[in-house]
């Protein structure tokens, strides 16, 4: 009776463990979600369960936007308590019968279920999903005495059940890539044209390195004057002169160039190919009191950023009072956050900071309270259409006056006319750039 209840036993515990063996094999072990294996597998059944019906199947490919930032800045556990958070709030959104996994790193996927659907109903049906969880994972989270807000990038593939396990998965991802670039909505279908815009990006990622060292990006450089029309300064504009794609605007590399970590070698260059052609001028007679660079904050997070730009100002001989760098405004407000001990520091070496494209993005009173801006750029948006806009032109009365109490210089850009001069001198604006 006694052997007999141990042997029970073991085999009891041996199914036990065996359980747990097969839990831990298909379930991530942080979030508790299924993982990548289980996926794999569990897609394949549903395509071979699904052959010889026209029914559709959607996949959601979700990728956290700048989570390295968070694990990079704040450190791992931060960065594991945040995906924690974002798996709980991904089951919240979805439905019954839909299927939330981690495949790894900050990337999620969501598999809903085979449906006789049209195209159109299939599109809004994921669409609404899409939406449902960007708008829930956008709320902040407290997390470690941290704020943080985990935006989501989706990319969204409808199949069918003769596509294969790779082609789902890469069409997804690839629509995911693409919705990294869509300020807008963070949303994007895979469709032929993904592919080929795609094709179009890696071309452009893979030429960065050739551009620099050929020599194929260039500076355009645009005039800033005051109220008088003097000449105050200039801003930098950097332009690619791709030998196979042609002329290319910053629109169409800067974003690629950060999402992929290029984007230091290019502020490098540029910041250099700036310093170097002003101390030309400087020589020259030609003695600007300003000169505006545009830079991303993810060169602000390099470690390295300050000792580069102090070395190239001495080296060039240029009074860091001189430099002014440019941030956008639709910079996100975590990253204002994970920069402003650097912005602080540069700005007691002297170094000045303009927000550009004001009225456009994220900036808060708060930012202007405790981040040093000297400067704010009204966006030429607004300037373009003030004149038959009442809401474009009380945008600007707004900013103009903000400033003005905050002791912050103005830069209206894209000023293109007489009469939109006339309108921003009526207004006491007193830096125009266009």
């Amino acid at each position: 009776m006694g052997i007999g209840q141990d042997v029970t036993e073991l085999n009891y515990a041996r199914k036990e463990f065996e359980k747990k063996l097969t839990v831990a094999a298909n379930n991530d072990v942080l979030t508790g979600l299924p993982n990548r294996r289980y996926f794999y597998h569990y897609l394949e059944q549903q395509l071979l369960t699904h052959q010889g019906t026209d029914e559709t199947g959607t996949l959601l490919f979700i990728d956290l936007d700048r989570f390295k930032l968070v694990n990079d800045s704040l450190g791992h556990s931060v960065g594991d308590q945040l995906l924690k958070v974002v798996a709980k709030r991904l089951l919240a959104s979805v439905r019954a019968g839909d299927l939330v996994c981690r495949l790894g790193g900050d990337e999620f996927v969501v598999l809903l279920p085979f449906e006789s659907f049209t195209s159109a109903q299939a599109a809004e049906n994921a669409k609404n999903i899409a939406t449902k969880i960007t708008g829930i994972l956008s709320q902040p989270a407290h997390v470690k005495d941290h704020l943080l807000t985990a935006y989501g990038s989706i990319g969204i593939c409808f199949f069918t059940a003769s596509d294969s396990v790779e082609e789902i998965v890469t069409r997804t991802d690839n629509a995911m890539y693409l919705a990294k670039g869509d300020v807008a909505s963070n949303i994007a279908f895979y469709t032929d044209a993904v592919h080929q815009q795609l094709k179009h990006q890696m071309q452009v990622l893979e030429g960065i390195t050739e551009a620099l060292a050929e020599n194929q990006f260039f500076m355009c450089y645009q005039p800033q004057f005051n109220h008088l029309q003097e000449l105050i300064g200039i801003e930098a504009l950097v332009r690619w002169q791709h030998p196979r794609l042609g002329l290319l605007p910053p629109d169409q590399f800067i974003g690629l160039a950060e999402r992929h970590h290029r984007i230091n070698e290019i502020g490098s260059w540029v910041i250099e190919s700036v310093l170097s052609q002003v101390a030309q001028w400087t020589q020259e007679g030609l003695v600007l009191s300003k000169v505006a660079i545009n830079i991303s904050p993810m060169q602000l997070l390099d470690e390295n950023f300050s000792g580069v730009v102090n070395q190239l100002a001495q080296q060039y001989g240029i009074n860091p009072e001189r430099i002014v760098f440019e941030i956008t405004e639709s910079t996100d407000i975590e990253r204002f956050n994970l920069i402003s001990t650097v912005l602080v520091a540069l700005k007691i070496q002297g170094y000045r900071f303009s927000l550009d494209d004001f009225g456009t993005g994220y900036a808060s009173m708060t930012n202007f309270k405790r981040l040093p801006f000297s400067q704010v750029k009204i966006d030429q948006s607004f300037i373009a259409d003030m004149s038959s806009n009442e809401d474009s032109l009380a945008i600007v009365e707004v900013v103009l006056a903000l400033a003005r109490s905050l002791h912050l210089e103005v830069i209206a850009e894209g000023v293109e006319t007489r009469g939109q001069f006339d309108i921003l001198d009526r207004l006491e604006c007193t830096g125009y750039q266009g």
